[in-house]
């Protein structure tokens, strides 16, 4: 079974998003990192691209301004998924649990404190 979040913590002053997984692990998560994965179809490549599956080798898109890499607010979806607000206004992207796990490469998977 794959993991799955157990807390989830916001830093806006060092720019991260922290996700406590229930295999006692936690990934911390650059805004810039998760705002350049949205997954949503605009940023994606519109709708020709939604029946990808996995990671792009390559995930860019270009940023028009501090703000596109600005959290506003997180938002649980369900028990499966979190949706970031930016403070563009962007917000259509949803990130599932095993995608945000995915988007932690596992060196960077850290061993929560105790």
């Amino acid at each position: 079974m794959r993991p799955r979040p157990t807390r989830i913590s916001v830093h806006n002053s060092q720019g991260v998003l922290i996700v406590h997984w229930d295999d006692n692990s936690e990934c911390e998560y650059p805004f810039i990192t998760l705002r350049a994965a949205c997954p949503c179809a605009e940023c994606r490549e519109g709708h020709n691209r939604l029946g990808d599956k996995g990671l792009s080798s390559e995930l860019e898109i270009p940023l028009q301004s501090v703000q596109t890499s600005e959290l506003e607010r997180v938002e649980m979806i369900g028990n499966y998924a979190l949706q970031l607000v930016w403070k563009d206004g962007h917000s259509f992207g949803i990130y599932p649990w095993d995608y945000l796990r995915d988007l932690c490469p596992p060196g960077n998977i850290l061993e929560e404190k105790k």
